[in-house]
């Protein structure tokens, strides 16, 4: 394969990826962390410009620079996400009209997901010091 052709692929993945981390935001079936990590890998290979601007985004560039620096998850980020899956969970098995099979293969995702969000380390944020007013005698 042709190198230009070899980035024009990579790149593509990158914004298929990116697109669907996006997605992800607001859609709790889709892992976005993961997701934007993937666009990180594909950019990497295609467009050194668009990895930059993704890792260093407002938004999704702090998952990805907490991944790579601590290989951790926040424990904000571990039960938000929790919350989110066990409800949409309780929403597919009990509300939902789609078919059993695709609820419960959903589910069957969903617990592997949360499997490997909770065996990840925690990342445990360090809050900055503030300025202390001296006591007073």
């Amino acid at each position: 394969m042709e190198p230009s052709a070899k980035r024009w692929l990579f790149n593509l993945l990158g914004f298929v990826f990116l697109g669907l981390a996006a997605l992800g935001v607001v859609l709790p079936v889709l892992p976005t962390t993961p997701l934007v990590l993937l666009a990180l890998w594909a950019f990497a290979n295609g467009s050194e410009r668009m990895y930059r601007y993704v890792y260093h985004h407002r938004w999704f560039g702090a998952a990805a620079r907490d991944w790579k620096r601590h290989k951790a998850i926040p424990r904000r980020g571990k039960i938000l996400a929790s919350v989110t899956v066990g409800l949409t969970a309780l929403y597919l098995i009990f509300f939902s009209e789609a078919p059993r099979w695709a609820a419960w293969t959903s589910v069957a995702l969903m617990t592997y997901g949360m499997f490997f969000v909770h065996t990840r380390p925690t990342l445990e944020r360090i809050k900055p010091r503030t300025q202390e007013a001296p006591e007073r005698r």
